[in-house]
């Protein structure tokens, strides 16, 4: 619903009688918002960490468009930037528009706001740190760098390295984790074949060119010290390194279609600026318009020939799978027989057969490796 209304501040361009850039980060929030329309079937975090980069963003190009002077708005966003890192870890490096933020309450010496924003950005982690440590026995899963802990049901450090290697090569279109280390000139061509629509291959393709000419206007702006355009470049920045980041690593489009958008939404505003073609509005209505018809046409049909209706009215069961077992003290635990899926009715249940033990009498106090 938040969003809905960010994205709805659009419709201030017909009192600008012009699009701002915000705007056109808006344009890729509701091109988003209708894209996934009838992807989100769980609260994954995919979808609800895009969001909350797309809010980000727009609400710091609200803030520079409208020339606000108080740098708290832009602390406040920050510290929504460290929320951010807690849904994942991937969007790290939007926390980077702290710059700003703390270039100026240092300018100002406003040591105590400092500490008080960095308590704020503690207080918002320490959640997803608590939870992550009970979890998995590490600080920040499946980075297995800091181990500040020995709790007994801590996890393997292999076996975290493997999780984070499966990952990345899954998003990599490789499904096997020994290839983890295959050069990107080797991966990418398949990856861009096999993986994307042909309006996703457009987008990375947009953004490639983004990255030159981004990289052209910043070192413009540095050599001649273009001053005022260094808060939209650092934005722009935090999007383009955090893209990067999503292509380099695990590049599945839904991890990383924020980033994507961004990119090329900003772009083309920045590009239709500068040709003078500002007064685009009614043409991108009209586009998105069109779009929301189609897309809602789409999934109208899709229900009409799978019969899907009955599912709105009574949910439809889980799979089930054919399932092995095996006794942890008294307790039956199951696993696949084949595949990785255990469906609903088998619990406790874990993709593989695991080597643990009890930590205690009983199951409430836990499981672990066996020693």
């Amino acid at each position: 619903m938040v969003l809905c209304i960010t994205a709805l501040d659009i419709t201030k361009s017909w009192k600008n009688k012009k699009f701002l850039l915000t705007d056109y980060a808006r344009v890729g929030l509701i091109y988003y918002l209708i894209t996934i329309m009838d992807e989100v079937v769980s609260p994954a975090s995919d979808y609800s960490i895009m969001c909350v980069i797309f809010f980000i963003v727009i609400k710091w190009l609200d803030l520079l468009e409208a020339s606000e002077k108080n740098t708290a708005p832009y602390a406040l966003l920050c510290v929504l930037g460290v929320y951010a890192l807690t849904l994942k870890l991937t969007a790290g490096l939007i926390i980077l528009l702290v710059i700003k933020a703390l270039y100026h309450l240092i300018k100002e010496k406003k040591v105590k706001d400092i500490l008080i924003y960095l308590f704020t950005g503690l207080i918002v982690s320490i959640p997803w740190f608590v939870r992550t440590v009970i979890i998995s026995g590490w600080l920040l899963y499946p980075f297995p760098a800091l181990d500040l802990f020995e709790f007994d049901w801590e996890m393997n450090a292999t076996g975290i390295e493997l999780d984070a290697a499966q990952i990345t090569t899954w998003g990599r279109a490789l499904y096997d984790a020994s290839l983890v280390e295959l050069p990107i000139t080797q991966w990418f061509p398949n990856w861009f074949k096999t993986t994307l629509s042909g309006t996703e291959k457009g987008l990375v393709l947009g953004c490639l060119i983004c990255l030159i000419i981004y990289l052209f206007d910043f070192m413009m702006a540095v050599c001649k010290k273009r001053r005022e355009q260094f808060d939209t470049l650092l934005v722009i920045g935090c999007i383009l390194l955090s893209y990067l980041f999503w292509q380099c690593s695990a590049p599945l489009i839904r991890y990383g279609y924020a980033y994507v958008l961004l990119l090329d939404f900003l772009m083309l505003g920045q590009v239709l600026h500068r040709l003078g073609w500002n007064k685009m509005q009614n043409i991108v209505y009209f586009v998105l318009l069109l779009y929301g018809v189609y897309k809602v046409y789409a999934i109208g049909q899709y229900i009409y020939d799978t019969r899907l209706v009955q599912t709105y009215v009574k949910q439809a069961d889980y799979g089930t799978y054919e399932m092995k077992s095996y006794n942890v003290g008294e307790y039956v635990f199951y696993y696949p027989a084949s595949g990785d899926r255990s469906g609903y009715e088998f619990f406790p249940a874990s993709t593989v057969k695991m080597d643990i033990e009890l930590r205690g009498e009983g199951l409430e106090d836990g499981f672990r490796l066996r020693k």
